[in-house]
């Protein structure tokens, strides 16, 4: 932890280390803390804390989702940085498994009513908000387990939500649900609430998206989307055309069919929409912010990082390589090297059905022309939600793992990897003497499934 704060380059490349150190470890049950069934696996453990002050909240669920809240005490000092002590962030994980690609590519047949789903745990909403249903169940399955995290990070001023692709859907479902519930939901007046997504997939209905984009014109939340594309696109169907299948463009956010994303982006029948005031491309916005920029990618001008801006490049591997041993006593594998099968994994979610997506987005399932029209009407006088940036080299391959020299593929839960919890919520408390592990009750679908094997099974003795 004492190293978030530092470039991307050394962050990546240290979780790469501690995650080849802690290989042989993925499949030995834990003996420090015991969990449940043979969970967590001996990776998770660290010091046990006897009580120290807590820091950050590690939640993972039977749905596999998982999320970090760290403190923004935890982060190192940078006097380029806008962020606080004060400050907390909630980061949810990506698709890292194939159950959870195969969840990703149903998504787009689960509409649903966001006032009916979120109506059982006391926040009311106005009819008609459709929603990719699957993406929202997880979260309201983990819902007591959240709040609980959320009010243990209570000193908070302001919460940074984030999240990469299926992260970032949750990221933006979660803060969205958050705003509609702020008068009932303890301690969160005080707060502001600001999402970053990269890579995220569509997740609102035409009315939905206006009822968020309501709440950003009203100031009650900030929404940036990041996109990586090596030629900047408005529209899906440019997007797919020229990022193909596994090509330079992220193709994941525009599936699921038939959805939309939250905020603000230029309408594909515009022309030059960034001439008027209303850039998309990270070079125009920071032309628009007063800074020269010829590049879509890292600008040395708003590096906000002590370590040299050109780690991230092939021909300087062997230096990053040098410094992060330096910090962990431990030699990185060699670029590439740990995830040959995840890639297949990962294309195989790129060739989803996203030929859907040469017609002109619509907005959402069940939308109404009134919403859309309404929509098309009011993004014509906002600043775009929408950031088109470039990958690096090594992001041509597959536009989709890699963010400004942030790497997912590493991220993918290998062969014998265990999630901690099969059955019930994992509650971990990160604290400065140790790490403290709990189980919550789940109410999710996985603990239902797991206790009707475990009847069987009894009826089956019998």
């Amino acid at each position: 932890m004492k190293h978030l704060g530092r470039s991307n380059d050394i962050v990546n490349k240290l979780i790469t280390a501690y995650d080849s150190k802690f290989l042989r470890e993925r499949r030995q049950p834990i003996t420090s803390q015991v969990g449940e069934e043979g969970r967590p696996a001996e990776s998770y453990s660290l010091v046990v804390s006897n009580g120290g002050q807590k820091y950050g909240t590690y939640i993972s669920t039977p749905d596999d989702l998982t999320v970090l809240f760290i403190n923004g005490s935890k982060i190192a000092a940078n006097p380029n940085s806008i962020f606080l002590p004060t400050d907390v962030f909630i980061s949810f994980k990506g698709s890292s498994t194939l159950a959870n690609l195969k969840h990703d590519l149903l998504s787009q047949f689960t509409p649903s009513d966001l006032a009916a789903m979120i109506a059982p745990i006391g926040i009311q909403a106005e009819p008609g908000n459709m929603v990719t249903g699957a993406f929202v169940k997880p979260i309201l399955a983990a819902w007591s387990a959240l709040m609980k995290a959320l009010a243990e990070h209570s000193q908070a001023t302001r919460l940074f939500i984030t999240g990469h692709s299926l992260g970032g859907a949750y990221a933006s479902i979660f803060a969205f649900i958050l705003c509609l519930g702020r008068d009932i939901i303890p301690g969160l007046q005080n707060k502001s609430i600001h999402v970053i997504t990269f890579g995220a997939p569509t997740i609102l209905g035409d009315k939905a998206r206006n009822t968020f984009n309501a709440l950003l014109d009203a100031g009650v939340i900030t929404f940036d989307r990041v996109v990586n594309q090596k030629i900047a696109a408005r529209s899906a169907a440019t997007q797919v055309v020229v990022g193909g299948i596994v090509g330079p463009n992220d193709v994941i956010p525009n599936i699921p069919a038939g959805f939309s994303h939250p905020g603000f982006r230029p309408l594909a029948t515009e022309f030059q929409p960034e001439s008027k005031g209303r850039p998309y491309s990270i070079e125009n916005v920071r032309k628009f912010y007063g800074v020269p920029s010829k590049t879509r990618y890292r600008e040395p001008t708003t590096w906000p990082f002590p370590d040299n801006i050109n780690l991230g490049d092939r021909a300087n591997s062997g230096t990053l390589a040098e410094i992060v041993k330096s910090l962990t006593g431990i030699t990185p594998p060699v670029e590439g090297a740990e995830s040959a099968g995840d890639l297949s994994a990962l294309e195989t979610l790129n060739a989803s059905p996203i030929e859907k997506q040469g017609q002109k987005q619509k907005g959402g399932f069940l939308g109404i022309g009134s919403e859309k029209a309404k929509y098309d009407a009011a993004t014509l006088t906002h600043i775009p939600n929408f950031l088109s940036i470039q990958g690096s080299a090594y992001a041509y391959g597959f536009a989709h793992g890699e963010y400004l020299g942030m790497f997912f593929l590493g991220g993918f839960r290998m062969a014998g990897m265990k999630n901690p919890s099969k059955s019930s919520i994992a509650y971990f408390s990160l604290n400065d003497d140790g790490v403290l592990i709990k189980y919550l009750s789940a109410t999710n679908r996985g603990g239902r499934r797991t206790l009707r094997k475990k009847k069987r099974k009894s009826r089956s003795r019998r």
